[in-house]
């Protein structure tokens, strides 16, 4: 059976067992600049790609922006000259009128139609 020195004495040798492993883990002054100079530098490459990524992102909206207000700026100019287009506003009316002078000739055509059966008629 052990006795308490026993006890006492291996339980002080596994505390200093202890101590020099957890002494040999730790890092020295050195290291531990070496290990904080590889964060700051990893924060700093992890900084500067979503600046760039920010950056990039930017430029592409900034860039369809400046394609989508030239295609608008080409529609409306189409819109404005038109007249020669099958489409837009101007097309649109000239092809009204085109269609109520046909009516308007239809509608002579029955009344004259009429005056003449009414004549025959008559």
């Amino acid at each position: 059976m052990a006795t308490v020195s026993d006890i006492n004495s291996l339980s002080v040798r596994r505390y200093e067992q202890i101590n020099q492993i957890s002494a040999k883990e730790k890092p020295d002054a050195n290291q531990q600049a070496k290990i904080a100079e590889a964060k700051k530098t990893q924060q700093n490459q992890k900084e500067d790609r979503v600046s760039i990524s920010r950056e990039a992102d930017a430029k592409n909206r900034y860039e369809n922006k400046q394609v989508a207000d030239k295609r608008e700026r080409q529609e409306v100019d189409k819109d404005k000259n038109a007249g020669n287009d099958s489409k837009g506003p101007r097309a649109l009316i000239q092809q009204y009128d085109e269609i109520s002078k046909a009516g308007n000739s239809i509608r002579e055509a029955v009344a004259a139609y009429n005056a003449t059966k009414k004549q025959g008629q008559a």
